[in-house]
């Protein structure tokens, strides 16, 4: 965390130097959370943060400037009514719902849509229901476009992009951590 840190106090020095107003970037910074509360969250929700996240709330700040619109602070009074719930198999969704100009025209895109329904029309309605299970919104892209932590399921501790407002599916975003692609 302290590497965090680190570069977090470089664009504080460039934010003060290029606008000649070091508060402007505080401002946007979120002091850490307590163990306490950490824990409180997690059990209200029947879920485990990832160790990673966790001891970037506690240690480093929750929320601020990032990816896109920035890293979204973790309201712990919000209520995520499905977060304890395990997150769908994004490949098997993409899969199935998205779009694909080349191989689909919209006349076969609705028969693949009903011809899974057919087959199967409870697995079908639990991916659609289940897109927001077990994730937590992390960092805003804007347009609707956002990055989630899985918390929940066999991606859980993986950092994903929901797209699915243009059509674009799930994408997973590799991270560059120590311990692999997860934070978790």
């Amino acid at each position: 965390m302290n590497h965090i840190k680190k570069k977090l106090e470089q664009l504080w020095d460039l934010d003060h130097k290029f606008l000649n107003e070091s508060e402007h970037f505080k401002k946007h910074q979120y002091i850490p959370f307590s163990e306490a509360d950490i824990t409180l969250f997690e059990e209200k929700h029947q879920i485990k943060l990832p160790a990673t996240y966790r001891d970037f709330l506690l240690q480093v700040c929750n929320g601020g400037v990032g990816q896109g619109n920035g890293i979204l602070p973790l309201n712990i009074k919000q209520e995520f009514p499905k977060l304890h719930l395990p997150w769908v198999d994004p490949l098997e969704y993409n899969d199935l719902f998205l779009f694909d100009p080349i191989r689909d025209n919209y006349d076969t895109y609705d028969d693949k849509i009903n011809k899974a329904r057919l087959k199967d029309n409870v697995k079908v309605d639990d991916l659609i229901q289940g897109t927001e299970n077990g994730q937590l919104p992390i960092a805003d892209d804007g347009c609707g476009i956002y990055y989630f932590l899985v918390v929940k399921g066999a991606n859980k501790g993986e950092i994903w992009l929901n797209h699915l407002v243009t059509d674009g599916g799930f994408k997973w975003v590799p991270t560059p951590l120590e311990n692999g692609s997860s934070i978790g």
